[in-house]
């Protein structure tokens, strides 16, 4: 109920405050499913396949699905929403009716699901990390993190920065270019499937720095087709380096906790969503917008290539 919830305090409140708490139920609701919902889909299906250089997994239709359903609706949920608003009537209300309207069915696949373990009961709990995941953890979760630390800037970037070079404040444009950069992840997750953890970070992590230099450069020569280059180049690098990371956590955690550590790791891509926000907006006040952008996106640029250098050198 807390999605709904909070969709519904955003429809009919244009209140500040109000729409921070609906983020911030958003942002629980997010949290509680993301681990539970993740391990319940790969936890009948998942089991591990030797491969060269690195730990691989196959997961079979079940995990192609899984990953296209997943970033296929983030892509697609900005471009609905952008045409909702730029071309339907009531632009403040309908886009989140017809989302609420969306969720009815889903909570009901959702109470169909089987009891993963009968008798645990619905008792929430903390994330868990057993101590024979916590290298592998470390070095997913740093890639993890600086894959959603970019996309975070990105997609608080992308429209504003697409509207103002191209001269069009259309909001279906605006849903479209922050669309391009998850369907790209979409399409790079898929292509990746079955491979090696360690060598879809060890591609992804580049391809993030590469991004990042491309949308530094395109705020300074004022670019639209340097800037939606950046963001497919950044998005493979983020679907790359997601997958691997998820998917060297997934095989270490022990199946009966695979939840708790499932949950850890979404902890971690959720900070890494946030504090680039956060980080460009307190920067942007004393260097102003473009010098932020600049300065944040070759700061986390040498963050990737860091972990880069590290994850050669770590073989979990």
């Amino acid at each position: 109920m807390t999605p709904r919830a909070s969709r519904w305090r955003f429809w009919g409140t244009a209140s500040t405050e109000w729409r921070f708490a609906a983020r911030m139920l958003q942002g629980l609701a997010l949290g509680a499913a993301s681990g539970p919902s993740t391990a319940a889909l790969t936890g009948a299906r998942t089991h591990r396949r030797p491969a060269q250089g690195g730990a691989g997994v196959h997961d079979g239709l079940g995990g192609r699905s899984r990953r296209a359903v997943s970033a296929g609706g983030l892509g697609l949920g900005p471009v609905l929403a952008g045409l909702l608003a730029e071309y339907a009537p009531a632009r403040d209300v309908l886009p989140f009716a017809v989302e609420i309207a969306l969720l009815v069915p889903a909570a009901g696949v959702i109470a169909a699901f089987p009891a993963s373990r009968p008798g645990a009961g619905g008792r929430p709990r903390r994330p868990a990390l057993p101590a024979a995941a916590r290298t592998v953890f470390a070095a997913g979760g740093t890639s993890a993190f600086l894959a959603f630390a970019v996309t975070g800037l990105f997609l608080s970037l992308a429209p504003t920065c697409v509207a103002t070079l191209s001269g069009s404040a259309n909001l279906l444009l605006g849903g479209a270019s922050v669309a391009l950069m998850l369907l790209s992840s979409a399409l790079a997750q898929l292509a990746g499937h079955g491979r090696p953890a360690r060598a879809l970070e060890l591609l992804g992590l580049p391809l993030l720095a590469t991004g990042l230099v491309g949308l530094a450069l395109a705020g300074g020569l004022s670019s639209l087709a340097l800037l939606l280059a950046a963001t497919v180049i950044a998005g493979v690098g983020h679907g790359l380096a997601l997958l691997g990371g998820l998917t060297a956590v997934h095989l270490a955690a022990p199946a009966d906790r695979r939840a708790g550590v499932l949950s850890g790791f979404y902890v971690i891509v959720c900070l890494g969503v946030g504090a680039p926000v956060i980080g460009v907006g307190l920067l942007a006040t004393v260097t102003g917008p473009l010098g932020a952008v600049q300065s944040f996106a070759c700061a986390v640029a040498v963050l990737c290539l860091m972990a880069l250098f590290i994850r050669t050198r770590v073989r979990a």
